[in-house]
């Protein structure tokens, strides 16, 4: 489970996800969770909003990556793995 439970723009390295990161993130998105084309892009409204949000990711092989975009537009993350 990935959870944004805020945001804080003090400790963020780039202002937005930007186009690229966001198709990226989109893709990592799409490739982890079970989740529609058209969740996956109500979820990335949610991150350009600063909004908090939880998705159920069911690969984790992208969710380090993932994380680490959220972080650096100030995303406060939590990542649960397993069980």
């Amino acid at each position: 489970m990935l959870t944004v439970t805020g945001w804080d723009e003090a400790v963020a390295w780039f202002p937005t996800l930007g186009g690229y990161v966001e198709r990226q993130f989109l893709r990592s998105l799409q490739m982890s969770t079970p989740i529609s084309r058209a969740e996956a892009k109500n979820v990335v409204k949610k991150i350009a909003a600063r909004e908090v949000f939880e998705v159920f990711i069911a690969d984790d092989r992208y969710a380090s990556g993932m994380c680490h975009s959220l972080e650096s537009i100030g995303g406060k993350v939590f990542l649960r793995r397993g069980n």
